[in-house]
């Protein structure tokens, strides 16, 4: 049983040092798999590291044996590509809710996906300082919290954050607890939310992960009668806002001119456009929308070339919200 074990053990270095030590670009002849079993303690015969090497290719790992000069053994099944890694890390270091130690260690995790070499090469192109980053190193306790939750059922309490002028923090609420039934997370523009159903009512309301504190378990929810987590598609609902700002959910009909069809389509995404022509330079389309303040600004910014149609009430608010703006 003793030397079984010790098999394994070295059947599983042998993998681990060709995935640290190879790529397409780089191999290791068996001498040199032997001298790394070595500084692990592990002694073994040539005829052993082939037994591996051949096990390992039965299991289905993609290991090339490059004969000749120069030759040597390389691992190539199950590696990531380096385009791969590199967004996974460019989305790490964008991300506003991770502290930067807590960036700079997912990044870390990040290249021992691959090899040395790439991991060397990627290491390169790491920038954190100077980014706009949490402070909050609680985020991922609260994300298991609420990942808890949303598979038993339960609710969540926490402290919600607001920073002053001077960069202090303080508590929302008079620093009373928040309590809600979680629905799902969701990123949005480089931040991490919570969508939730707040205590004693049935509307969405958004909480950033990053300013909750304290964040706990608390008892089994009850289901409300009109809103139910199966009725959340997310892509779509994170296509209506703006902002995460809350609002209520509306048909909004749109008028732009022809040249705003790129803004409506990347904004709204192509299947949710259908675009009616509207004379020769303007076409119609509606859209489901979350009517917020952001949602406003939105229209705003695109200096008169997308115009609100109706509803009438939404018309009224937008320049309800624009004689505001000039009145302050």
């Amino acid at each position: 049983m003793a030397k079984q074990a010790g098999q394994k053990i070295r059947l599983l270095r042998v993998l681990s040092v060709l995935s640290e030590f190879t790529d397409e670009d780089h191999s290791l002849t068996c001498e040199e798999i032997l001298s790394h079993l070595s500084a692990y303690g592990i002694e073994a015969e040539r005829k052993s590291i082939y037994d591996d090497i051949r096990a390992l290719g039965e299991c289905g790992f993609d290991i090339r044996n490059d004969r000749g000069k120069g030759g040597g053994y390389r691992l190539l099944s199950g590696q990531w590509e380096l385009s791969e890694l590199k967004m996974l890390i460019d989305a790490v270091g964008a991300s506003h809710f991770l502290t930067e130690k807590k960036s700079r260690a997912l990044i870390d995790k990040i290249k021992k996906l691959t090899s040395r070499y790439h991991a060397d090469a990627l290491g390169r192109h790491v920038h954190l300082q100077h980014r706009a980053k949490s402070d909050n190193e609680s985020v991922f306790y609260s994300v298991d919290v609420i990942h808890e939750a949303i598979r038993c059922g339960s609710t969540v309490s926490f402290y919600y954050l607001d920073y002053l002028p001077d960069g202090s923090k303080v508590r929302r609420h008079e620093g009373k607890r928040y309590t809600v039934t979680p629905v799902e997370l969701m990123m949005d523009d480089e931040k991490y939310y919570l969508i939730a159903i707040a205590e004693g009512s049935d509307a969405y309301r958004h909480y950033r992960v990053d300013k909750m504190e304290g964040t706990c378990l608390e008892k089994r929810a009850e289901r409300s009668a009109s809103v139910d987590r199966t009725d959340l598609d997310l892509a779509r609902y994170a296509i209506s806002t703006f902002g995460m700002f809350g609002g209520e959910v509306q048909t909004v009909r749109l008028r732009a001119e022809n040249r705003m069809a790129s803004v409506l389509i990347d904004r709204f995404d192509k299947e949710n456009c259908t675009m009616i022509p509207d004379g020769g330079d303007h076409f119609t389309l509606a859209v489901r929308v979350v009517v917020s303040p952001q949602f406003f600004a939105w229209i705003f910014g695109l200096e008169g070339k997308v115009q609100i149609l109706s509803p009438d009430t939404v018309k009224q608010q937008y320049k309800a919200a624009l004689r505001q703006a000039l009145e302050e």
